[in-house]
């Protein structure tokens, strides 16, 4: 099992790296060891946005339409509640199907 957190899934996706690594062409061996690795990758990505959405409701925030990546909450109170739900989501340690490798591997695509 391949062990990340929400935070190290999201930079292997934001950047491309998590994309190339299952891109590249693997020797059998590694290939059958992490053949359904890419589909739990995209699996949790779609559960995270739904959680996103979730805490976003939750909050009563707002997308600016100006920056999608910048919210607006009706009260500091719900920012900060927001802003600690937000880090214990990105701390969440996940499992994915695979050979374990280094989280860097993910991380830079190497």
């Amino acid at each position: 099992m391949i062990k990340l957190t929400i935070q190290q899934l999201l930079n292997g996706a934001a950047s491309g790296a998590a994309g190339r690594f299952f891109a590249c062409g693997l020797a059998l061996p590694a290939w059958k060891a992490n053949r359904k690795t890419a589909k739990a990758f995209d699996e949790e990505l779609k559960e995270f946005q739904s959680k996103r959405s979730e805490l976003i409701a939750k909050h009563e925030a707002v997308v600016n339409d100006k920056d999608p990546n910048q919210l607006q909450f009706p009260s500091p109170d719900k920012a900060k509640a927001f802003a600690s739900e937000w880090g214990d989501l990105m701390a969440l340690e996940i499992e994915m199907p695979g050979e374990k490798i280094q989280d860097s591997d993910i991380v830079t695509g190497q």
